[in-house]
């Protein structure tokens, strides 16, 4: 399983109702690139910090935290990472 490292230079807001990450570099916000999220989704941000993790440790956190099976649980953090990696809100680990 890789280990991924959240985008040091992106910060979660709320905003009304609403989640969103934002570029925060060199201390300005960047709202060209602004990415919506649902509640569990900026929970899932909120658990990646600035720790390299894998999607197996964010499933498991899922389950402690709601009532959902592992397998679904882990299908679906990994369709959202994939989809992070694909926007570079994720990167993979180097060794």
């Amino acid at each position: 399983m890789k280990t991924l490292i959240a985008n040091s230079n992106l910060r979660l807001r709320k905003i009304g109702n609403r989640h969103m990450i934002v570029n925060a570099d060199a201390g300005r916000v960047n709202m060209a690139n602004v990415f919506c999220l649902n509640e569990t989704a900026a929970r899932i941000w909120q658990w990646c910090g600035a720790q390299p993790f894998t999607a197996g440790q964010l499933a498991d956190r899922l389950c402690g935290e709601y009532q959902v099976e592992h397998a679904a649980a882990l299908k679906d953090v990994e369709t959202l990472l994939a989809e992070w990696e694909k926007h570079r809100l994720v990167f993979q680990e180097e060794a």
